[in-house]
C-alpha cells in the first residue's frame, strides 16, 4: 500500500484514500519486499543512446565497453561494446533531452557477475582511499558515477560543492517513493556491503563526522543483519524511518535525520551534508571496490494493470520502449510516469535510462475530470508536508501574482503532488505550482 506522511489532523488523515493502483499489492512485491534478490539484468539492445556530455568521438568508431564516448570530456563510459553510428537528442526518464551517441551494439554481449563484497575488502578499500580528496572526485566523474534525481539531487555537483565548503554528514536514502516498487530497499539489502562501501568513501572523502543510511522499519530481519553488518564494516550506521511517501525527498529527509532545514531550491550541501540514495551509493561503492564505471542503472518498473512490481538492471543509453516489453508493459497502451505516480511526471516510450529517475509507474491511461470550484475545505494544506497553501498557491497562478505566491509558500514546495491528489474538486494544484515556477525563472537574453 501506498502510504502517505501522516496529516497533524486525524479525521482528515483517514479521509484520505490512498492510490487505487496500490491497493492491490501483489504477491510479487511482497516476496521482493520479504526476501530481496538481486535485480534480474536485461540484455542490451540492438542499439543504445548513451549520453555524450562533449564532442563525440566520429561516426563509425568502435569503442570498448566503459571506453569514453566523447574526446574533450571524460565521464561517459560507453556501457557496451559497439560502433557509434551518430548523435541524437534523446529526452532521459524524468529529466531533459540530452545529446546522445546513438550506438549499435556488439551481439552476443554477456555481463560480468561479480561476487559478494566481504566486510574486509569494504575496510580495505575505505583505508585506500586517496588522501587528494579532488582526486577521489575526479575518479567517480571518470567513472561515469553521477545521479540528477529527486532522492540524489545533482551528485556531481554536490561532490564539486563538497571539496569546497564544509561537511559533516553523509546521509543514504534506503526508503522506497512507494513500497510496491521496493527498488531502494533491495539495492540496500541485497547489495549491502557495497552500498555501505559507497556511503563510507563519501564521509571519508568529505571529512564528515557521521555517516548515515536512512532504511524502512519494516525491514525484514535478514535485510536489517545484512546493513548492520555492512555499517559496521564502513564505520557508518542505521537510521529506522517510516517508509511513507515523501519521506525520500531531500528537504523531509534532511530534518528527519539531523534536524536541520533545507530549502527545497537549495543543493543538500547547503545545510552541510551530501546526499544520495541507494542507487548512486551502489555505484560509488563499485567503483572504488571494483574499479567499475556505471555503465548500467537500476530500475524499477510497476505494472499498475497487473499489480506487478520489476526490478531490473537496465545498461545506460536503453530505450524505455527497449524496457517495457521485459515488464510486460504495453508501452502504447499505459500512462507512464517517472518518479513517483503523484508526482504527475509523464515519459515517453523513447525515454533512455540514464542518471535520472529509477522508477517508473505504469498505469491504464485516464481522463481527468473537469475541475470544480474551490470549497475551501482546507485539505490540500492538512495533507501537505511542507504546511504550505497548494489553493493560496492556485489563487496566485490565476492572477500571476509572485508576490502572493511567496506569501502562500511556493519556495517551501517539494512537488510531491499530494495537494492535487486529495483535492475533492479536482484542482490542478500541482500544474499551476509548476506555472508559477517556470514564471519565476528570468528571462533568456539572446544574443
Amino acid at each position: 500500500m501506498c502510504h502517505i506522511l501522516p496529516d497533524s489532523n486525524e479525521a482528515r488523515r483517514l479521509g484520505m484514500v490512498m492510490l487505487e493502483m496500490s491497493n492491490t499489492r501483489s504477491d510479487t512485491v511482497e516476496t521482493a519486499t520479504a526476501r530481496p534478490t538481486p535485480l534480474r539484468r536485461l540484455p542490451a539492445p540492438r542499439r543504445l543512446w548513451a549520453p555524450c556530455g562533449g564532442q563525440p568521438k566520429a561516426v563509425g568508431t568502435g569503442v570498448r565497453r566503459g571506453e569514453p564516448l566523447a574526446i574533450d570530456v571524460v565521464g561517459f563510459p560507453a556501457p557496451v561494446d559497439g560502433t557509434i553510428v551518430g548523435t541524437e537528442h534523446r529526452t532521459v526518464l524524468g529529466g531533459p533531452q540530452t545529446v546522445t551517441v546513438a550506438l549499435d551494439a556488439q551481439p552476443h554481449e554477456s555481463a560480468e557477475v561479480s561476487a559478494p563484497t566481504s566486510a574486509e575488502s569494504v575496510r580495505q578499500t575505505l583505508a585506500r582511499l586517496p588522501a587528494d580528496r579532488a582526486a577521489g572526485v575526479e575518479r567517480l566523474q571518470a567513472a561515469g558515477v553521477s545521479a540528477d534525481r529527486w532522492t540524489s539531487p545533482d551528485l556531481l555537483g554536490q561532490l564539486r560543492q563538497m571539496l569546497q565548503r564544509p561537511i559533516d554528514a553523509v546521509v543514504c536514502s534506503a526508503l522506497d517513493l512507494d513500497p510496491v516498487l521496493p527498488l531502494q530497499r533491495t539495492l540496500a539489502t541485497a547489495y549491502a556491503m557495497d552500498v555501505a562501501a559507497g556511503v563510507g568513501a563519501l564521509v571519508r572523502l568529505s571529512g564528515a563526522s557521521q555517516g548515515l543510511i536512512a532504511v524502512a522499519e519494516d525491514t525484514p530481519a535478514a535485510g536489517v543483519a545484512a546493513l548492520r553488518s555492512a555499517s559496521a564494516a564502513a564505520s557508518v550506521r542505521l537510521f529506522p524511518l517510516p517508509d511513507e511517501y515523501p519521506r525520500a525527498h531531500p528537504s523531509l529527509l534532511v530534518r528527519q535525520t539531523l534536524r536541520r532545514r533545507l530549502p527545497p531550491d537549495q543543493s543538500p550541501t547547503e545545510a552541510g551534508v551530501v546526499l544520495l540514495d541507494a542507487a548512486a551509493a551502489l555505484a560509488i561503492g563499485r567503483c572504488f571496490l571494483f574499479d567499475e564505471p556505471m555503465i548500467s542503472v537500476p530500475l524499477g518498473v510497476y505494472d499498475g494493470r497487473h499489480g506487478r512490481a520489476h526490478l531490473l538492471q537496465v545498461p545506460v543509453g536503453t530505450s524505455l520502449a527497449d524496457v517495457l516489453p521485459a515488464a510486460d508493459v504495453a508501452g502504447g497502451a499505459s500512462e507512464l510516469r517517472a518518479g513517483h505516480f503523484l508526482r504527475e511526471l509523464p515519459v515517453p516510450a523513447d525515454a533512455i535510462v540514464a542518471a535520472s529517475e529509477v522508477t517508473i509507474f505504469a498505469a491504464e491511461p485516464e481522463h481527468s475530470p473537469e475541475p470544480a470550484a474551490c470549497l475551501r475545505c482546507g485539505f490540500c494544506v492538512d495533507a501537505c508536508p511542507a504546511r504550505i497553501h497548494p489553493a493560496g498557491l492556485l489563487e496566485a497562478c490565476q492572477q500571476q501574482d509572485p508576490e502572493l505566491a511567496d506569501h502562500f509558500g511556493i519556495r517551501s514546495c517539494i512537488d510531491c503532488g499530494i495537494c492535487s491528489y486529495v483535492c475533492p474538486s479536482r484542482l490542478p494544484l500541482l500544474s499551476s505550482i509548476r506555472l508559477l515556477r517556470r514564471n519565476e525563472d528570468p528571462p533568456t537574453l539572446l544574443a
